[in-house]
């Protein structure tokens, strides 16, 4: 759980770079593998509402695919939160999305 909120603290200052224009972007948000460790490396997209989506892989896995699947993670999410009777500030219950993001994340090995 610790390194979750360290790697979000990293992540925000990242972003908080990219919109001040110090690192290089190209507008999608895309943080690319900001925070790594000895087990895993962390991805992570950022929308412009600043819902930020983080995806953990083993060290060394191959991520060619990892931004295409962060951004269809984070348009599955929105459409769930489309759902009038969501609590936003509860976790997104949806069986239909953890579903997509099961099968997003197999495809990914």
């Amino acid at each position: 759980e610790g390194l979750l909120f360290d790697s979000l603290d990293y992540m925000n200052m990242m972003d908080s770079v990219n919109k001040h224009g110090d690192v290089t972007n190209d507008g999608s948000g895309y943080l690319g593998c900001f925070y790594s460790t000895d087990e895993v490396d962390m991805f992570a997209v950022v929308s412009r509402t600043d819902l930020k989506v983080v995806l953990m892989m083993p060290t060394g896995a191959l991520y060619a695919r990892v931004k295409l699947v962060l951004s269809r993670i984070q348009t599955s999410l929105v459409e769930a939160m489309m759902n009038p009777f969501l609590d936003l500030e509860l976790p997104v219950r949806s069986g239909r999305f953890e579903s997509h993001v099961d099968t997003l994340v197999r495809n990914l090995e």
